[in-house]
């Protein structure tokens, strides 16, 4: 007897087409992404996409390439039906962004779909309208030349899948995402977005790689970031990468586009990673748009539905072309850098002996050329006697009169390792007395500008180590105090240290939930993921003291933030917070907690700037004094010790 419930049978076409949909058109985004891709294939030298409510209610995408002839207009909804290739061996050479066929089959069967198109050629146009598969409506029309698709109630068929759609403002930007790709790839097309009937992206399709770089991410970041351009093997190589000092948290500002598709890689991305190690701080990632070309024959497109992915023919070549474009890069920059800090040092050089001549304390110039530049210093100086020696009260003594001596007599005295915040109120903001508390802020700034001096309690007293006879070495690499502190040596990271000072400052000061409005707000440029992250937490950011709306593209406009920042350092401190909610893949975060990681790690003295005596000798004696300053606030170590003993035994002194 034969199971007919369990009989294999083929499927009817619209069942089908419903069934490729999924792959095919997964959300609006992807129903974006297919039209796109179909509207560059047609020459199209203009191309404006309208979206409402995310694009799952309404999506238009207007083109002004070659139109589709009135009798091929029913064909072109068929699955598998395509003008791209015709034989097997096209696939071993595909040069155009669409090939399968698939995608108006797919987007016909879940949604409502008009299309308006017209050639050259004819002087009328066509009109179809298909629902859920069937055809309604198939008539004459007047219409520009170029093709016009609009697209309504996504899935209104399949509501299991709406289910699955995110927020509007999420999904319109994964769609904004998009457009801002295609434009990169295709600099020589005029995009245009509009969303709920408002302008939000536009490109001048100049073919100016720079200028799509200014629309989508901003002149700021775009400023600090590298030309690429290179060939390695008949791999062309370019685009855009960041230096060093620009990074984020997350990888959501970094995109490859092969053949003029956006696409991810494995192979691409292990290759930057290895040319940039050794270059960032552990966590952070950088920033960058890689633009590839090579033969068509050389990458496989057709490995994942959405032509997300690609495969390489000769990967281990791809990997080193990439490496070795954006290594190259990178030691260009390192030396232009290099050379810059010493021609710095050679000045700071000469403005410290004019200012320590008569000073009466040739000790302390001594050392100060130990500090600056070790491997420079002049021979007859080797052997003189540095400060190490001294008695450090003595010598804080000494340059504390100093310092009296020389200063302004109507400016208030700020201590050099203070740091960078100044008593309110500060430039770029506007006092709210509602929202802020002027004499507890001025008592945090006081506290901060002493606090390596400030009185402690009794039971703070019992918690800390008895104060250490020191000997400070000096310091290398403009970043690590050498410390002989009782038959050990120390390695203090001054940057760690500073940055776990400042941010127990701020924990116990009880400022949480303070703001201020600023005096003109601030535009800040994030990441497509870190800006709807902002804007989809508002009220969690709102709790903290920001008060941020949409700015369109990249943007967000920040009314207020907490008053303990500089307006300067809004925008990292943002990317930080948003990173730190998508790091999680949740906004249940200790956010303020992370906010004051962030203001301590932005306030702390950096790793590479070069510090005075005075300040060597405070982080010394606060690190190897105060328990609760032996690591940084993301956990990292800010001393390490080395035992007499651990280096009698490295020079074979003893077993």
């Amino acid at each position: 007897m034969v199971d007919t419930e369990n009989s294999i049978k083929v499927l009817e076409p619209q069942l089908a087409n419903m069934i490729a949909a999924g792959e095919v058109v997964e959300r609006p985004a992807s129903v974006v992404k297919e039209l796109i891709e179909n509207s560059i294939d047609a020459g199209a030298r203009n191309i404006t996409v309208e979206i409402k409510n995310g694009g799952v209610s309404y999506i238009r995408v207007t083109d002004d390439g070659k139109g589709i002839p009135a009798s091929q207009v029913r064909t072109a909804f068929l699955r598998h039906a395509t003008s791209k290739i015709s034989r097997p061996s096209d696939l071993n050479n595909i040069v155009t962004m669409g090939f399968r066929g698939e995608a108006l089959a797919a987007l016909s069967a879940v949604a409502r779909v008009d299309m308006f198109t017209r050639t050259r050629n004819s002087d009328i146009g066509r009109h179809i309208c298909i629902e859920g598969g069937e055809v309604t409506e198939d008539s004459e029309t007047g219409c520009p030349v170029g093709t016009n698709i609009v697209v309504r109630d996504l899935f209104f068929n399949v509501p299991a899948r709406s289910k699955f759609m995110k927020k509007d403002t999420t999904e319109a930007a994964r769609i904004e995402e998009v457009v801002m790709n295609a434009a990169i790839s295709n600099t020589g097309i005029a995009f245009k977005l509009i969303k709920d009937g408002r302008d939000r992206f536009s490109t001048l399709g100049n073919n100016s790689l720079q200028d799509v770089m200014y629309s989508i991410v901003g002149k700021e970041i775009v400023d600090d970031m590298v030309l690429a351009a290179t060939e390695f093997s008949g791999i062309r190589i370019g685009g855009y990468l960041s230096t060093p000092n620009t990074t984020r948290s997350t990888r959501s500002m970094q995109e490859f586009f092969v053949n003029g598709r956006p696409v991810r890689s494995r192979v691409l991305t292990a290759a930057v990673d290895e040319a940039y190690k050794g270059r960032l701080m552990v966590g952070r990632q950088p920033i960058y748009y890689i633009i590839i070309h090579m033969h068509p024959s050389l990458v496989d497109v057709n490995v994942h539905p959405a032509k997300l992915e690609v495969k390489f023919a000769r990967e281990r070549e791809v990997f080193l072309a990439v490496r070795n474009a954006i290594s190259a890069v990178l030691d260009s920059i390192d030396m232009k850098k290099a050379a810059k800090l010493n021609e710095l040092r050679r000045q700071e050089r000469e403005e410290q002996k004019a200012t320590l001549t008569g000073y009466g304390s040739p000790s302390l110039s001594v050392s100060r050329d130990y500090v600056t530049d070790l491997d420079n210093r002049p021979k007859s100086k080797v052997a003189s006697k540095s400060y190490a020696g001294y008695d450090l009260s003595s010598l804080i003594r000494q340059e504390d009169e100093k310092r009296e001596k020389h200063k302004e007599s109507d400016q208030e005295h700020i201590p050099v390792f203070a740091p960078k915040y100044k008593a309110p109120p500060t430039a770029g903001y506007l006092y709210s007395p509602l929202e802020s508390d002027l004499p507890v802020q001025q008592q945090i700034i006081a506290d901060f500008s002493n606090f390596s001096s400030a009185p402690k309690s009794d039971t703070e007293r019992s918690n800390q180590r008895d104060e250490l006879d020191l000997k400070i070495i000096g310091e290398v690499f403009c970043t690590y105090i050498i410390v002989e502190a009782d038959k050990s040596v120390w390695l203090i990271d001054k940057h760690a240290a500073h940055e776990r000072q400042i941010y127990n400052q701020l924990k116990a000061s009880g400022i949480e939930g303070m703001a201020q409005y600023l005096f003109t707000p601030k535009m800040v440029v994030l990441s497509r993921t870190e800006k709807q992250t902002v804007l989809d937490n508002e009220a969690l950011f709102g709790s903290i003291g920001f008060d941020t709306s949409d700015f369109g593209g990249l943007s967000i406009l920040v009314r207020s933030a907490p008053n303990y920042i500089e307006p300067d350092d809004i925008p990292a401190v943002l990317s930080e917070l948003a990173g730190k909610i998508i790091e999680q893949k949740s906004a249940d975060i200790d956010i303020f907690d992370a906010l004051l990681k962030s203001v301590a790690c932005k306030s702390a003295i950096k790793a590479g700037m070069t510090s005075d005596s005075r300040e060597l000798i405070k982080i010394a004696q606060a690190v190897l004094t105060d328990p609760e300053l032996q690591n940084c606030p993301h956990g990292r170590p800010t001393a390490v010790e080395l035992t007499k003993q651990q280096i009698e035994k490295m020079f074979k002194r003893i077993v």
